[in-house]
């Protein structure tokens, strides 16, 4: 017989199997973290144990943490991709079509 948490953990690995696809795709990544704790809420509630319950809630509050960092991860490097692409664009201006930029 399985536990809830054995349960959770096959059903959780199910998800996580879908990070393989999404490798570089934000919001499919974001996607499949919101399916998990979506799994975490779910069985939350399954149980009747409120030690259980406040076991599968902390784990849920993890995966809400990743998702935060994911999330400032993703926006630091949109800021710096723009950050370098202002500096090409100020390189161009500056030096132009005069050949290589000075090192």
């Amino acid at each position: 017989m399985f536990s809830v948490f054995d349960e959770l953990i096959i059903e959780d690995s199910k998800i996580l199997k879908e990070l393989d696809n999404a490798k570089g795709n934000y919001q499919k990544i974001i996607e499949v973290f919101a399916q998990r704790i979506t799994l975490y809420k779910e069985y939350a509630k399954k149980t009747d144990d409120p030690i259980i319950r406040e076991i599968i809630n902390t784990k849920k509050s993890l995966i809400i943490s990743d998702v935060g960092l994911l999330s400032t991860q993703n926006n630091l490097q949109e800021d710096i991709a723009k950050i370098i692409s202002r500096l090409d664009a100020l390189e161009e201006k500056v030096y132009g079509n005069r050949g290589r930029k000075p090192t």
